[in-house]
């Protein structure tokens, strides 16, 4: 069935239509003899006629609202004006309640809206009120009383009168000059808003902008020195040295916790107690610092003519006592080394039969004003048995001209004249009271070093050290001769922890395992490594010596040539069944975990030649070089390497002598050294 069709308009649209056209005659209106104070705020006809379209298109987007059946309202109005593309540029909008709004369009023309309740929204043209035309330089600091601060004015794009304000005055006061904002803390901590406000001027509407300031109380710096003294029966001061800043403040005491006084508290009698000292000021924070006074009972008197001597058994010796406050009393800590006895001021100390120190103790008694007091005295009764590593000896070696080695012997391309050096100290290095003999070491270094270059240096270089020291450092009238501090020295005094350590250490492979090295360019070595245990060229089975004992298993501080010294430089290379060696080097730290008492003779910076060679089994190639301490540990240098790698190196020498123990005359000097006879 064909329907027919109805022309022209509903009636829901033709309302709709008049409602439009009511809203807009209203609109015109409005704009031409409104009450708003267009005319008033928009002076020239160019801008009047913008003010007057902007006003135009905001009044329309009510009609938008409605056309959508939503209540023209604040809320309704602001979401409708943000949203969508306009003919206007919405630059800002700040709410200020439920009720009322601002708004900037186009960067300057600033609007009122004020909710009518009545499904109206009031439009409301305020004047240009650029967008961001009042600025500070901050917007929140925080100051610490008493201190002022300031910020600035950087924009006032208007150019009306700037005046200052502060909402809470209490804890902030502020004034300006000019730009410049001065901000003034009170004596109450807390937030005041600083309040920045430019004029109306022309056509501009007042602005304001906030500065938050945060005061903070000042800091009392507050320090005190209690007194600590011995009675002399004389009042003090329990604080003295009192600072503090500022200096204005209220200071008040208090004793062992108790009331707070204004007055200083005294001590005088042998007493001890805590005093509280609190410092206050309006505006500042409150500090208190609790310090402790103390007067103690004085110390007794007493002196000794002495306080150490060494006796040969079974002679004795005396010294005096003087200065004492009290009566006088002696003992000894250990009668089997000596015994002791008092009569008046003389102190006569006897040496017993057992070698070893003992402390004689001389005590003054106690009185009524003074407490005992006591003095000791050190004496040291020797035999061999006394004797301990590390001990000072007045070694005195002869006088010796330089000592030349040349490079034929060195491998290192330089003529070495190395000259003795003077007035070395000596410590003892090791004991042997079966022989009666004692091992010297001198306690520093030499000041000259001696070059070792390549294979001649690992040849050559025990040799050379030993020849070195015993020209330069032995005396010839005692017997001694001297030669170079050697691996045997050092591990004679391995303790069984060190003995561990040292078949602990590992590179490529552990200490006392071997290695094998095929590739072609890595299977050379010296020639004369061949003598020394632990070698292995062009096979795989190497005898290996024990290595459970500290005995320089390896024999690397003896000669590997049968003729010393060698000019020998050559080197072989491995067939292809391989290198093979023994992994002989190790660096384990000097301490009495490892070397026991000699841990305090051993260590000498920064370093100095061992007379000992070492292989080291690296996972690329292999190096032979020579071993050297240091003040920490013992490693080693290398001078040729499996590749034919060489270097040169030189370091000082720490020798070392043997004396017998006889040559001592049992005497100790004033530094505690023993003296020869």
């Amino acid at each position: 069935m064909r329907t027919k069709e109805i022309k022209g308009i509903t009636l829901v649209t033709l309302a709709v239509t008049i409602i439009i056209l009511l809203i807009l005659a209203g609109v015109s209106t409005s704009l031409i003899i409104g009450n708003n104070g267009l005319f008033d705020k928009a002076k020239s006809t160019k801008k009047i006629q913008t003010i007057a379209g902007i006003k135009e298109a905001l009044e329309f987007e009510k009609v938008n609202i409605q056309v959508e059946r939503k209540t023209v309202n604040l809320e309704n109005y602001l979401e409708q004006i943000s949203n969508g593309k306009k003919n206007y540029d919405l630059s800002s909008k700040e709410t200020i309640d439920d009720k009322n709004a601002y708004i900037i369009v186009n960067d300057q023309y600033k609007f009122l809206l004020k909710d009518k309740e009545n499904g109206d929204v009031e439009i409301i043209y305020e004047g240009v009120a650029v967008l961001g035309d009042l600025t500070l330089s901050s917007y929140e600091e925080t100051y610490t009383y008493p201190n002022s601060g300031t910020f600035t004015v950087t924009n006032n794009a208007s150019g009306g009168e700037l005046t200052v304000s502060s909402d809470a005055p209490n804890i902030a006061t502020a004034s300006i000059e000019e730009n410049i904002i001065t901000v003034v803390p009170g004596t109450t901590a807390g937030k005041a808003n600083i309040i920045v406000k430019s004029a109306a001027n022309g056509e501009y509407i007042g602005s304001k902008i906030v500065h938050t300031a945060t005061i903070e109380n000042g800091t009392i710096k507050l320090s005190a020195t209690p007194y600590t003294g011995i009675y002399d029966g004389q009042g003090h001061d329990a604080l003295s040295d009192i600072s503090v800043k500022p200096r204005d403040v209220q200071l008040e005491y208090s004793i062992n916790g108790g009331q707070y006084s204004e007055k200083m508290p005294k001590i005088k009698d042998t007493s001890e107690f805590t005093v509280t000292v609190k410092a206050s000021k309006e505006g500042y924070k409150t500090i208190s610092i609790t310090e402790t006074v103390k007067v103690n009972k004085a110390e007794g008197s007493l002196t000794l003519s002495s306080t150490s001597g060494v006796l040969m058994y079974p002679n004795a010796t005396t010294f005096t006592a003087s200065e004492n406050t009290g009566t006088l009393s002696v003992v000894s800590s250990n009668t089997n080394i000596a015994t002791v006895s008092v009569s008046g001021n003389t102190v006569t100390v006897k040496s017993g039969s057992t070698a070893g120190t003992a402390i004689i103790t001389v005590t003054s008694a106690a009185n009524t004003n003074h407490k005992a007091k006591s003095a000791t005295y050190n004496i040291t009764v020797d035999n061999i048995n006394s004797l301990k590593i590390g001990d000072y000896v007045n070694y005195k070696y002869d006088t010796a001209g330089k000592y030349t080695l040349g490079s034929k012997y060195s491998g290192d391309s330089r003529e070495q004249s190395i000259s003795q050096t003077t007035d070395m100290k000596w410590r003892i290095l090791n004991i042997d009271k079966t022989t009666e003999t004692i091992d010297l070491i001198s306690e520093k270094i030499t000041n000259e070093e001696v070059y070792f270059n390549g294979i001649l240096g690992y040849n050559n270089g025990p040799y050379f050290m030993n020849e070195i020291c015993k020209a330069q450092y032995s005396n010839k009238s005692l017997g001694a001769y001297a030669r170079s501090i050697n691996l045997l020295d050092m591990e004679k005094h391995l303790t069984t922890k060190g003995i561990v350590a040292r078949s602990a250490w590992s590179n490529a492979v552990q200490y006392g395992k071997t290695k094998r090295y095929t590739s072609s360019s890595y299977r050379y070595y010296p020639s004369l490594y061949i003598n020394q245990k632990g070698a292995g060229v062009n096979t795989t089975s190497v005898t290996q010596p024990d290595i459970t004992k500290g005995n320089d298993p390896y024999e690397e501080s003896k000669a590997i040539a049968t003729t010393e010294p060698t000019t020998d430089s050559s080197y072989g290379k491995a067939s292809s069944t391989g290198l093979t060696l023994t992994q002989t080097y190790y660096d384990i730290d000097f301490n009495s975990e490892n070397y026991g008492d000699a841990a305090s003779v051993l260590p000498a910076q920064p370093g100095y030649w061992v007379a000992a060679r070492y292989v080291l089994a690296d996972t690329k190639n292999a190096s032979w070089g020579l071993r050297l301490g240091t003040d920490d540990s013992m490693y080693g240098l290398f001078l040729f390497s499996s590749d034919i790698g060489t270097s040169s190196v030189g370091i000082a020498l720490r020798p070392v002598v043997s004396i017998s123990s006889r040559a001592l005359a049992g005497i100790k000097d004033s530094s505690g050294a023993w003296n020869l006879k």
